[in-house]
């Protein structure tokens, strides 16, 4: 959301001082010159999911080490705008954090998952699949085949 923007980039300076941070946020003449200017000298860069949906040719331009994901419930519908502008992203690796519980079927826990480590979860969005709520199930296996070394009980 719009209003933890501030909050990310204060507790950047807080607890790394030395990080030259941006905030990709204002209006779109803003953004254009953040991109140009800021952005690829930044160690860091906060903007929302709104933005990152209407800027998301801009961020596939560049290459991020690490995404994190705040508030990672808003990509629970892995057919959302949002859930497929994040996976557009070119990211070496990515977090998700949320503190939300599911509310209605594992298919929001596998869309979150599947944003951090895309394949790695053997169900898809249109499959059926363990992570389907039980009466999407019918005649299915118990256990959706997961990555090697990873499972969710």
């Amino acid at each position: 959301p719009t209003s933890l923007v501030g909050n990310w980039c204060a507790e950047a300076e807080r607890f790394a001082p030395e990080l030259n941070v941006v905030a990709l946020q204002g209006g779109k003449a803003q953004r254009e010159r953040q991109f140009e200017e800021a952005l690829p000298g930044a160690d860091l860069a906060v903007t929302t999911y709104a933005l990152l949906i209407r800027d998301l040719e801009r961020l596939r331009e560049h290459d991020f080490g690490l995404l994190v994901l705040d508030e990672a419930q808003a990509i629970k519908n892995a057919a959302s705008q949002t859930a497929r502008a994040v996976r557009e992203l070119n990211v070496a690796r990515a977090i998700a954090m949320t503190g939300t519980p599911l509310e209605n079927h594992l298919g929001e826990l596998w869309a979150q998952l599947d944003a951090v480590a895309p394949g790695a979860w053997a169900a898809s969005s249109g499959s059926v699949s363990a992570f389907a709520p039980p009466s999407r199930k019918r005649a299915t296996s118990s256990c959706a085949s997961g990555s090697p070394g990873a499972s969710l009980r």
